[in-house]
C-alpha cells in the first residue's frame, strides 16, 4: 500500500454511513447505536479499537469494489 492509498482509505472511513457497515457484516451497529455513536465520533480510533470481525467488516466497507490506485495495474 502506497501512501496515497492510506490517504484514501482514511478519507473511506471517514466516508462510510451505517448501512455500508451493515452491509459489509458489521451488525454491532444494529445492536448497539452507541457504537454507531463512537464511530461517528473518531472513526479511525473505533477501527484501531475494533475487535477481528468488525475490524475485518470495516476495511470490507472501506475497499468494496473499490481498489486503491497502487492495487491497480496498467
Amino acid at each position: 500500500m502506497k501512501l496515497r492509498d492510506f490517504q484514501e482509505a482514511v478519507r473511506r472511513l471517514h466516508c462510510i454511513d451505517m448501512n455500508d457497515l451493515i452491509n459489509a457484516g458489521a451488525f454491532i451497529f444494529l445492536e448497539d447505536q452507541t457504537a454507531w455513536a463512537r464511530f461517528r465520533r473518531n472513526p479511525a480510533d473505533f477501527l484501531i479499537r475494533a475487535d477481528d470481525k468488525t475490524g475485518e467488516a470495516l476495511w470490507i466497507a472501506i475497499t468494496a469494489n473499490r481498489p486503491f490506485r497502487g492495487e491497480v495495474i496498467g
